[in-house]
């Protein structure tokens, strides 16, 4: 998916809520989407991946995460993904 990255708020912060904000929904509506027999672990895998790479493209990763270790993405699962949009 494209995205105008001109148009985010210029406040880092603000951006990076933007972009998180997007992506969760583009994962839920993906999951939502989903056949019965397909395997949806990938899309929260996405989201993981995405916010992590806003997070430090933005250098927020520290605000973002706190003292939290940020997750590897090879070892993303379900859970760590409601740990994230919990957290």
């Amino acid at each position: 998916m494209s995205y105008d990255f001109q148009e985010l708020p210029l406040d880092p912060e603000e951006a990076f809520l933007t972009l998180e904000d997007r992506f969760r929904r583009e994962c839920e509506v993906a999951v939502q989407q989903a056949h019965e027999q397909e395997n949806v672990s990938v899309y929260y895998t996405d989201y993981i991946a995405q916010v992590l790479g806003a997070a430090e493209e933005l250098e927020l990763v520290e605000a973002a995460f706190g003292e939290t270790e940020v997750p590897q993405i090879e070892n993303v699962d379900f859970q760590t993904y409601q740990n994230l949009v919990s957290g």
